[in-house]
């Protein structure tokens, strides 16, 4: 979108600040809001709040906030330990081990997923 000439992106990554910067749609049409997400508890606030809305700027988002979380512990092990030992109801856990087509044919690791479906949730 295009505000004062400039344009914006829902989502995007400050590289100077080395953050995630978001247009808080809660605000939207009467002001402009730029939120900056520092942590991946950030961006679980935004997706939880609805700063953000529509399935593309949340999974977006909580991609986004995988990255913030592999910034706070650049280990996979650490970050693939604290995914796979979220507990989700039987049902949703079926989801991501038994994943059908079109989500299958991204191949996306469980673990991930999973994530995704945490920040969903919580």
């Amino acid at each position: 979108m295009k505000i004062d000439g400039k344009h914006y992106l829902t989502i995007w990554h400050n590289e100077n600040e080395d953050n995630v910067c978001i247009i808080d749609q809660t605000k939207l049409p009467f002001k402009f809001i730029i939120k900056k997400l520092n942590t991946y508890q950030d961006g679980f606030v935004a997706i939880k709040d609805m700063l953000v809305r529509g399935a593309p700027l949340i999974g977006a988002t909580a991609a986004y906030s995988i990255y913030l979380a592999a910034k706070e512990n650049e280990n996979f092990d650490y970050i693939n330990e604290k995914i796979t030992n979220i507990k989700l109801p039987p049902k949703i856990h079926q989801l991501t081990f038994g994943l059908s087509s079109p989500l299958s044919s991204l191949n996306f690791k469980p673990c991930i997923f999973k994530f995704l479906i945490f920040l969903f949730l919580r």
